[in-house]
């Protein structure tokens, strides 16, 4: 089914009634200046919405457009034309700074280099998403947050630790629970077993998918791994820049 170039009036009776809009999507459209002068467009004209609670896989070959149009889901760049709604507000109406408070209070990401910082130990990592967020709260209260969040992906007892004492599943569960640690509403993964062997890599779904559902959170993971889009129970699919089908996943 492609979602391309359709009517905005009926993009919304073209997908699946699952609930609330979370993220809406117009017309999105994006492109980058190549060395040349020449522009790539890298989103082309995409309409869709994704809806609270769901969970969204995004495939498609390498300069599919995949990377490109979740960094402006995740608020990373803002320069594109048409329109987004995060919620009810439309993201081109934001400045800088409010974007980024958006970012941080709703939003997670998990990488597939895992990102984290390496002097800091398992705890701080965590730590710092609470401390990004700007919010408050008091030392115990924020205790008491980041050990039950290192308790629900089974590394409670490697608090103390540093990243490199741990191997890479260890490492990307440590990536899960710094993103779900401010309970975002959307989580965004980009190959999130990308550098994990295939056993591993499946166990490690296996909890982000258990966290999310857990945390009724919207989940949106790229991959190219067909067995890790079927995970998920709407799989979009890229080329060029344009979403060419939806389907859910069998």
């Amino acid at each position: 089914m492609s979602v391309d170039f359709e009517p905005l009036e009926t993009v919304a009776a073209s997908e699946p009634s699952r609930g609330e809009a979370l993220l809406k999507l117009r017309g999105l459209t994006s492109q980058v200046r190549l060395g040349n002068g020449e522009k790539l467009v890298t989103v082309a004209n995409v309409n869709f919405n994704i809806v609270r609670g769901h969970s969204y896989a995004v495939v498609g070959k390498s300069g599919s457009g995949k990377t490109s149009l979740v960094s402006i889901l995740g608020l990373l760049n803002n320069d594109f034309s048409g329109d987004y709604f995060y919620g009810d507000i439309s993201v081109k109406t934001l400045s800088d700074s409010a974007r980024s408070r958006v970012r941080a209070k709703n939003i997670g990401f998990v990488f597939q280099n895992y990102s984290l910082i390496k002097h800091l130990r398992v705890y701080e990592n965590v730590e710092l998403a609470l401390l990004y967020r700007g919010d408050k709260p008091s030392r115990s209260q924020r205790k008491a947050k980041i050990m039950q969040t290192l308790e629900a992906v089974g590394l409670a007892e490697k608090a103390a630790e540093l990243p490199s004492k741990l191997s890479g599943g260890e490492q990307q569960r440590v990536a899960i629970a710094r993103a779900l640690v401010c309970e975002p509403e959307l989580l965004i993964c980009d190959e999130p077993t990308g550098a994990l062997d295939k056993q591993t890599g499946q166990l490690v779904l296996e909890l982000l998918h258990n966290c999310v559902k857990n945390a009724g959170a919207t989940l949106l993971l790229v991959t190219h791994d067909e067995d890790v889009a079927a995970s998920c129970a709407t799989v979009l699919r890229m080329d060029m820049g344009r979403i060419i089908d939806v389907s859910d996943a069998s």
